[in-house]
């Protein structure tokens, strides 16, 4: 075999990995447009003369679909984000890495923020005080820092919630970076432990999105190759389908899931 021919050989290799990575980068692009909009129909208000629990109205069809389906929209977007965080070199440049989170996170969420946090200030000046939210004419710091950013509690555009949290994981992200990709297990656990037990308290608001990034950290770290799940889509969609309609019908909340350990410390030292 000539220099020639294993030049060329090297070259097809090259060219095939290339596109296949672009195939996975589609999909992936794909499934964010897909999830970004579930995340916004799952948290349309439901009119209180509705029932989702009823064939009136098609109850039971939207109450499947936004409140079984999409339920899980914002943390399997979240692993997406965590996979391709530490598929990148970002501790190698925190600067950069932080301007581009300060660009493409918080100026969006304060941005879509402000004119809602606006309406509600209207309507309290007015005397209409929704009691959902906090009281803005006060001028509390603390009232407007959670109604902007979600410091303590959700901010008034409740699905920019998951930006928040996203913020927060990013920044511990860059934190652990090195000791995470050299004992990508360990960190995980220690991870899931803290999620569990809520030992990050206002950190992070919702403990699924802490633990869902560092799942995909521990995915990307471990060089795990996204498609080599593809072969079980016959097993995982019947399995999705059915574990959304017992999320919806039992009305499964985070609470029974992902903070468990929390509610019920002796069930999780069993």
């Amino acid at each position: 075999m000539t220099a020639a021919t294993v030049h060329e050989y090297t070259d097809r290799r090259q060219q095939k990995s290339i596109a296949v990575s672009d195939e996975l980068g589609a999909r992936i692009e794909l499934s964010r447009i897909i999830l970004i909009a579930a995340i916004v129909f799952h948290h349309i208000r439901i009119p209180s003369e509705l029932t989702l629990y009823a064939w009136n109205n098609l109850g039971y069809v939207r109450g499947y679909i936004q409140i079984g389906l999409l339920k899980t929209a914002a943390s399997t977007l979240t692993i997406i984000s965590g996979y391709l965080c530490f598929l990148s070199s970002f501790e190698q440049k925190p600067m950069w890495f932080l301007r581009k989170k300060y660009t493409t996170l918080f100026v969006p969420m304060l941005l879509w923020n402000i004119p809602m946090a606006m309406f509600i200030l209207a309507f309290q000046w007015n005397g209409q005080y929704i009691s959902k939210y906090d009281e803005l004419t006060s001028g509390d710091i603390l009232n407007w820092s959670n109604a902007l950013l979600g410091i303590t509690e959700r901010p008034v555009n409740e699905p920019l919630h998951f930006l928040r949290n996203l913020i927060s994981c990013n920044i511990i992200a860059l934190c652990i970076a090195i000791p995470f990709r050299k004992y990508p297990i360990y960190s995980f656990l220690l991870i899931l432990i803290v999620g569990v037990f809520n030992i990050d308290s206002y950190i992070v608001l919702r403990n699924d999105i802490l633990i869902g990034f560092f799942l995909g950290a521990l995915l990307a770290s471990m060089r795990i190759d996204a498609r080599a799940i593809d072969f079980l889509l016959p097993v995982t969609v019947p399995s999705y389908l059915v574990a959304a309609f017992v999320i919806f019908y039992f009305k499964v909340d985070f609470e029974s899931l992902w903070w468990m350990g929390r509610t019920h410390p002796r069930w999780a030292a069993l």
